[in-house]
């Protein structure tokens, strides 16, 4: 038995001038979970196997897939910031 990678979370660039409720439904239909949908920014996230990601990129209405990464602030590592 292989063990499959776990899915990750994406930003989908969509074209400008597609219908997006199509592009929407085909990226359902290749195995991307979607989470939100931001219309007047042509962006949707959601989760998806990462052997998928080429995949969904290579979808006619799509622009770019992109991983999405945690962001903190710089040395935060979690940690409270000292008060003066």
């Amino acid at each position: 038995m292989t063990a499959t990678a776990p899915a990750v979370g994406v930003n989908v660039l969509l074209e400008r001038g597609q219908e997006q409720g199509d592009v929407i439904e085909q990226l359902t239909a290749h195995g991307l979970s979607v989470q939100r949908v931001l219309p007047r920014l042509n962006i949707v996230s959601g989760i998806v196997d990462p052997a998928r990601l080429k995949e969904l990129s290579e979808l006619a209405g799509v622009r770019a897939v992109e991983v999405d990464r945690a962001i903190s602030a710089a040395g935060s590592r979690g940690k409270r910031a000292k008060r003066s």
